[in-house]
């Protein structure tokens, strides 16, 4: 063979992959990521725009992980769950082109759903590391009060907050505020959990006390103004599980510290609820409340709560005529379009249902919910999991259930995982819980090699 011919062959497909496997296992890259990230959860809040550009390009640079790190990312549960989704979708826009034609879309919306497994690449880059995570997470709580500084009306917002008027700071609408105010106020806890049962140095757990102490009492005012009923209920139930969840991971939380635990909630919450504000917003619709316990849901009025619950009669006879695969995405908005109860200038305002799970089994039917609760499901096992050779990711443990508990119970009352802000605290919040997971599976792999 004319050595001059070997010269002239083209390298390797193999030589490829393994320089970008080099290049994307670079620790400057895994730094410049997490940089990346932070600065996404500075900005994503305050800065909607400029946040979600750079979380396309996160995207962007982060697909090639798909090929680079293949023999993982495609054995992992998630991205097997991703695919299963996406065929799901699939199936359920053609049902909808063969039974609901008129409003059928000429092509499959995948990313509504696909878009809530983002973040498995937010946990790659983290690597499992619990000083990234925290922070990232610490980042997260930071970027909300960013949001609230730079709000447009920020002075504006104050007086009203002050003067016991509702008041969102511009970010989207009071609902989502009072979301990121309660996502913020379980970090917080969280982090006192993590600090008191970490091996930190005195010092870094005073500071870190003191910093926590700040954030959540600011995130606990924000949580009041804003007045959203869902979330202090999702707020309440988080609560309320959290000694259960305790005990179930020390021995010390039962028995008398269990009933203390409990004591010191039931405090907590009665001091909240003596807020006037609080009050007020609670008892404003007693009277909707009793029509609908009543039974009388022919004339439930169209108040905050009766628009949704009136929204979700009328989505039951959605799902009752496709409950396995659904009508598709586009059926979410013909639900209250092709309402008779809802009058034009409602239909005008409103074209989601204000409860995610609901949504779901409308577009999705049965086979979408059961996959994205089974995501959830994966989750808190994949913790309990790594916590097997890992002990001192309990605290991790109890925080995901935490925040499983808040946001199953803030999804059923406002569609927060079809929403942008909603999809971003998802992605951040399951990146930061599944990385340790990703990463004892890479870690595997690599060493495989």
């Amino acid at each position: 063979m004319n050595p001059s011919d070997t010269m002239n062959k083209s390298p390797r497909p193999e030589s490829y992959l393994n320089t970008l496997q080099r290049f994307y296992r670079h620790r400057t890259v895994h730094q410049t990521i997490l940089v990346l990230l932070c600065v996404i959860a500075f900005v994503s809040v305050g800065f909607e725009s400029i946040g979600r550009n750079l979380f396309t390009l996160f995207m962007i640079f982060s697909a090639p992980l798909l090929i680079t790190e293949r023999k993982t990312l495609m054995r992992d549960p998630m991205v097997k769950l991703l695919g299963l989704v996406l065929i799901a979708q699939i199936l359920s826009w053609a049902n909808a082109l063969y039974t609901h034609p008129e409003f059928a879309r000429d092509i499959p919306t995948l990313d509504r759903l696909a878009k809530l497994f983002s973040f498995v690449f937010i946990a790659y880059w983290l690597k499992g590391s619990t000083r990234r995570v925290l922070t990232l997470l610490g980042t997260f709580v930071l970027g909300i009060y960013v949001a609230l500084f730079f709000a447009p009306d920020f002075h504006q917002d104050m007086l009203r907050a002050l003067s016991g008027i509702r008041a969102d700071f511009d970010i989207k609408n009071a609902q989502f505020t009072s979301m990121f105010a309660g996502v913020g106020m379980i970090v917080c806890g969280f982090n006192y959990y993590w600090g008191a049962t970490s091996d930190l140095k005195k010092l870094h757990k005073i500071v870190l006390l003191i910093l926590n102490t700040f954030a959540l009492s600011g995130l606990t005012w924000l949580l009041v103004v804003s007045q959203s009923r869902q979330a202090w209920l999702a707020l309440t139930v988080a609560l309320v599980v959290l000694p259960i969840f305790l005990s179930f991971h020390s021995q010390r939380c039962r028995g008398k510290v269990l009933v203390g635990l409990y004591l010191t909630i039931a405090l907590l919450i009665g001091l909240f609820c003596t807020s006037s504000i609080v009050e007020k917003r609670v008892d404003t619709e007693n009277s909707v409340i009793s029509t609908i316990i009543s039974g009388d849901w022919q004339h439930i009025p169209m108040t905050s709560i009766g628009i949704r619950v009136n929204s979700w009669i009328e989505a039951s006879h959605w799902i009752g005529e496709h409950p396995i695969l659904g009508n598709s995405a586009s059926a979410i908005k013909q639900v209250i379009q092709q309402s008779d109860k809802f009058p034009p200038e409602l239909k005008a305002e409103f074209g989601h249902l204000h409860n995610f799970h609901i949504e779901t089994l409308v577009s999705y039917g049965i086979v979408g919910l059961l996959l994205i609760y089974t995501m959830y499901y994966w989750l808190i096992r994949s913790l309990f999991i790594v916590q097997r050779e890992r002990p001192e990711l309990t605290s991790f443990t109890v925080f995901a259930m935490m925040f499983m508990a808040f946001w199953l119970v803030v999804n059923f009352f406002e569609t927060f995982s079809s929403r942008t802000f909603g999809v971003y605290t998802h992605n951040i919040i399951f990146g930061c819980l599944y990385t340790f997971y990703l990463a004892s599976s890479l870690k595997k792999n690599h060493q495989a090699e």
